[in-house]
């Protein structure tokens, strides 16, 4: 049923397809480092990670319902092309309610509620839909944000070219705080390598071919 419905939306946009297979790595990746630190070991365990594994391939499950002269625009979208783009989060929602409704109260379904709803949140208030902030951003919404972005940075797309692993990583940091959560952040940046592997495993025409260079701020 996942994978059914992560392919509807891969059928919209082929760009899809890989960026749906890395960010799922990358957000088990991320899950299994942070399982053990103080601010997340009551929350992340093994069903948690197991949950959130189901829900990642369904968070841009919404974008079947943005219009393909939005979704693939070969560039930058106005300010009303854009409202229209960020409506994909509550597109998806409805997708996953529908889903709930049919299924019952189902563990991942819940983890995929969340994360379809928050993953363009921002730390510092500023994202979307809700203007949510800090901790108020479900920690699902926030591990696929980093997922997300990393993600988005490294791959070509219509409007932008790529950028190498070393350059994400750089961007990223420099979001600490503002846009992602300063410590989820921090624990990236301690397996960036990891995520470097898992783009060179499951690269594609979209993805950077350089993904070799080292980030001036990691260590």
């Amino acid at each position: 049923m996942i994978e059914t419905i992560a392919n509807i939306t891969e059928t919209r946009d082929p760009e899809t397809g890989g960026h749906i297979r890395r960010t799922r790595s990358y957000v088990k990746a991320l899950a299994e480092h942070i399982r053990n630190k103080p601010a997340y070991v009551d929350i992340v365990n093994d069903a948690y990670i197991e949950n959130l594994l189901q829900a990642a391939p369904l968070h841009d499950v919404g974008k079947v319902g943005v219009p393909d002269h939005i979704l693939l625009k070969p560039g930058q979208l106005n300010a009303e092309e854009f409202a229209e783009m960020k409506k994909h989060t509550q597109y998806g929602k409805r997708v996953i309610d529908a889903a709930h409704a049919k299924l019952g109260d189902i563990s991942f379904l819940r983890l995929a509620e969340e994360m379809v709803s928050s993953h363009h949140e921002r730390w510092d208030g500023k994202g979307y839909p809700n203007g949510l902030k800090g901790e108020e951003i479900p920690l699902s919404g926030r591990i696929m944000a980093i997922a997300d972005v990393y993600d988005a940075l490294i791959s070509h797309r219509l409007y932008k070219e790529s950028v190498s692993h070393g350059k994400a990583v750089d961007i990223m940091l420099f979001e600490r705080g503002f846009q992602f959560d300063p410590q989820l952040i921090d624990a990236f940046v301690e397996i960036h390598t990891t995520f470097q592997s898992i783009a060179e495993q499951f690269a594609d025409a979209s993805v950077n071919e350089s993904l070799h260079s080292t980030p001036r701020g990691a260590r």
